[in-house]
């Protein structure tokens, strides 16, 4: 007996909810005996000879899941191929440079941090403010940029990084806030008492840090008012 490792899927339009939708089609396993020329088929678990899906990707994933191949739609396949490429580049991309955020040399993992300041991607938030915490000033200061670099999405990680233990991080996610009160999209208010805070730092460098911010964030805040008056 051979069974086909090759499911392809169908599209055509249906009806659903009173309106014309694509679905996708993924047709029952077919099989054929050698003495037998007509192919028969083994039907879904669910005992259909077809399932239908609202999306190709879903389809596909069924199939894939299955440890089936499939065949696309010759209409879409090129989207989908294109598609998953760049997915699998950019995951590619960031999973590499997070690894070499961990290189037991300084100066690969600063420039590794350096890179992912530039992509500035939500995913790597955690990983660049942990490494706000090093006591490589290097690598302490690039992750300390990068986080900046990624705007409102680090700000309530930021804040919480505030009441880290390590007085370094503490330290470092003060100076970053400076930076990020440049951001037009922060609010800038929403800082302000969490920041005083660390007024009463049992550390005096993150005491020290925190009067400068302060005073920056100010006077950002302050030229902010003037423009929205004008």
């Amino acid at each position: 007996m051979n069974v086909t490792n090759t499911i392809h899927i169908g599209k055509k339009t249906q009806v659903i909810n009173g309106r014309e939708v694509e679905v996708y089609i993924v047709p029952a396993l077919s099989f054929q005996r050698k003495d037998n020329p007509n192919p028969k088929k083994i039907p879904h678990p669910l005992g259909k000879d077809f399932l239908i899906f609202e999306s190709v990707e879903e389809a596909q994933q069924a199939i894939e899941h299955s440890g089936f191949t499939c065949a696309m739609p010759h209409t879409i396949k090129r989207h989908i191929e294109k598609q998953t490429y760049h997915t699998s580049y950019d995951d590619l991309i960031l999973d590499s440079l997070e690894k070499l955020a961990d290189d037991i040399s300084p100066n690969v993992a600063a420039s590794a941090i350096f890179a992912l300041g530039e992509i500035a991607h939500p995913q790597t938030i955690d990983l660049l403010i942990q490494k706000m915490g090093e006591d490589n000033e290097i690598i302490r200061t690039n992750a300390t940029d990068a986080v900046a670099k990624c705007g409102m999405a680090a700000f309530d990680k930021l804040l919480q990084a505030l009441n880290d233990e390590n007085w370094v991080k503490r330290n470092s996610a003060v100076i970053c806030l400076g930076k990020l009160s440049d951001n037009p999209e922060i609010d800038i208010q929403k800082m302000i008492v969490p920041l005083f805070k660390r007024l009463d730092d049992k550390n005096s460098i993150v005491k020290s840090s925190t009067a400068l911010t302060l005073g920056k964030i100010y006077k950002n805040l302050k030229e902010q008012q003037n423009r929205r008056k004008h």
